[in-house]
């Protein structure tokens, strides 16, 4: 019976992603100018001159069935090992609360990961989607999870310190440099996600993203060559969801 839960939440997962990558415009269609793109306000902060003026090329058919088939299995993945770790909790409303927080938080980032990498923004819809999820997570966890709701306040106002809050500050620091859009999302992982998986997530993404800039660096000997973050987010969450720390 367990399995049949992870195996419509992997189908689930790949529908959701699928959704998104086509409502935002990176899958299975002609490509459009950047700058002709519908965003968000505070979205065009996050996109530079000269992304602007280049051209998107969306995902074709071929690439979006990879990606969907992917996002099963790995969907699949995080489903087991959210739900090896949330199976232990007392209650079945506690447990399907945390197993809904762990899988919806992948899903968002896989989403935000996969748009990131062709128009280098994290739409603010999906982030605004994020948090009105958490909004009616908030409700139940107060009705059947009263007796722990303090702990639980406390653990995501601390999860979004830690990510939110660390990556604002960097971007003002850096002018830019580090996206506010990855740090809107980092919101939605921290308010959602408990404390430590925020943080797990936080040092495991940068670790991978300096790995990669490393990399770049030598490869091109470009100090000026930039990529999107929110690809090394969704390494960074599922390394931490493997391995339990949450």
């Amino acid at each position: 019976m367990v399995y049949l839960v992870y195996a419509a939440s992997a189908l689930l997962g790949a529908a959701l992603v699928w959704l998104a990558l086509r409502a935002f415009g990176v899958s299975d269609m002609k490509c459009v100018e950047a700058e002709a793109i519908e965003a968000d306000a505070g979205e065009a902060v996050e996109a530079s001159d000269e992304i602007k003026e280049e051209k998107i090329i969306p995902y074709d058919k071929i690439q979006t069935i990879i990606i969907l088939v992917l996002t099963a299995l790995v969907s699949f993945a995080v489903a087991a090992a959210a739900g090896k770790n949330t199976i232990a909790v007392e209650t079945p409303p506690r447990m399907i609360i945390g197993y809904i927080k762990l899988f919806s938080v992948f899903v968002i980032i896989a989403a935000s990961a996969l748009i990131d990498f062709k128009k280098r923004i994290i739409p603010n819809k999906l982030v605004l989607a994020g948090l009105a999820l958490r909004a009616v997570l908030y409700v139940c966890e107060f009705v059947w999870c009263r007796d722990i709701i303090v702990e639980i306040a406390k653990s995501d106002l601390t999860g979004f310190l830690i990510g939110f809050g660390i990556l604002f500050v960097a971007g003002l620091v850096t002018k830019g440099a580090v996206g506010f859009g990855d740090a809107k999302l980092f919101a939605v992982i921290g308010l959602t996600a408990s404390s430590l998986a925020t943080f797990g997530t936080l040092l495991f993404s940068l670790v991978a993203s300096s790995a990669c800039g490393i990399f770049l660096l030598i490869k091109y000997r470009d100090r000026k060559r930039t990529f999107p973050f929110a690809p090394f987010i969704l390494i960074g969450y599922a390394i931490v969801i493997f391995m339990g720390n949450f």
